[in-house]
């Protein structure tokens, strides 16, 4: 998706401030070190190429507040655009952005965030060709925090999270795992229940008890959402799945929460693969 790219763009070529490129590169640089956002995107991002994932919807987020176009409670910054348009454009502007923000959950600003300025994008196509303005560029001491809960917890690195999981493979008798197969990665055997219980308890995301810390998978797996959200979501998806009381903590990760929390997982390994590579490339971690 390139909406954004051509509304930064143009905005950065209309304003008669020297360096305003580089404003946006250092933006860039601190959003992705707040967002905890592989630094091997940054590239792809000072190229304006935004795909439209989580963590990129974070991004664009984190990058239009510090740059003013953005306010999670009014929606664009019309004010430091400094442009006018017609009021039909205006309402089909508006109209874009009620409907998308109606199916996104009210929690998740960087969703609304993304998609809004896509509507702008989309409804405006020649924002900016004809007229120079003066926008406020200036950036703040601090990013914005927009993942970083009060916890203590301090999040493990994707390389971690695997040393922690081959360790718990061989502890547990599964260490001829292979994630790639054509199988059920996970089936449902002593093994491998031994091993992801062992994995989420060594890596602080549960309790010995096989209870989830929810604060903890937060800090570790969330990208663009709010701790509200996150949790809702879990707690949602754990009681669709609750166990009876007294199963053991092993089977209640397996049946209860793996189906929740995999594709997280997934995201966030995945996110990291240029990292994994070279000592866990047998893990096979797909996009």
């Amino acid at each position: 998706m390139r909406f954004v790219a051509l509304l930064v763009t143009s905005l950065l070529a209309a304003v008669e401030v020297y360096g305003s490129f580089q404003v946006y590169q250092k933006a860039a640089r601190e959003c992705v070190s707040a967002l905890r956002i592989p630094k091997a995107r940054l590239a792809s991002y000072h190229r304006f190429s935004f795909p439209p994932d989580r963590e990129t919807m974070g991004f664009v987020r984190c990058v239009t507040l510090v740059l003013n176009l953005w306010e999670d409670c009014t929606g664009i910054n019309w004010h430091t655009i400094g442009f006018s348009v017609d009021e039909p454009t205006s309402r089909e502007v508006c109209h874009c952005i009620a409907s998308q923000i109606a199916i996104i959950d009210p929690s998740d600003v960087c969703a609304q965030a993304y998609y809004s300025l896509r509507c702008f994008r989309r409804n405006v196509p020649t924002i900016l060709s004809d007229t120079v303005v003066s926008a406020d560029y200036s950036i703040e001491p601090s990013t914005p925090n927009t993942t970083t809960p009060a916890n203590t917890f301090v999040p493990l690195t994707a390389v971690q999270i695997a040393k922690e999981f081959t360790t718990c493979l061989a502890e547990c008798g599964a260490d001829a795992f292979k994630f790639c197969s054509r199988d059920d990665p996970f089936p449902n055997t002593p093994e491998i229940r031994c091993a992801l219980y062992c994995t989420l308890v060594r890596t602080g995301v549960f309790s010995g008890q096989g209870e989830a810390l929810l604060d903890n998978l937060y800090a570790q797996l969330a990208r663009c959402e709010t701790p509200d959200s996150f949790r809702f979501r879990m707690e949602l998806c754990f009681q669709r799945r609750e166990q009876p009381p007294g199963t053991c903590p092993q089977e209640v990760i397996y049946r209860q929460y793996l189906l929740c929390l995999l594709p997280e997982y997934l995201r966030f390994l995945a996110s990291h693969r240029a990292e994994l590579e070279p000592q866990y490339g047998s893990l096979c971690v797909r996009d």
